[in-house]
């Protein structure tokens, strides 16, 4: 859904789990304005194929 990262900041509690459940990765930030160091949420391959199953609302 954002494929250059969202700030970690974002949803701190759901991300945590869902990081544990294997749906969401941490990894360097991409968007404009980062910090070298920065770190995101992005969604994994299982992620994505649950978006498929689920839809996106």
């Amino acid at each position: 859904m954002n494929p250059l990262g969202l700030r970690l900041s974002a949803h701190p509690k759901s991300m945590r789990a869902l990081v544990v459940l294997g749906y969401i990765d941490v990894r360097p930030a991409q968007y404009p304005g980062r910090r070298r160091d920065e770190q995101a949420w992005f969604l994994s391959d299982s992620g994505h194929e649950l978006l498929k199953v689920l839809g996106p609302g």
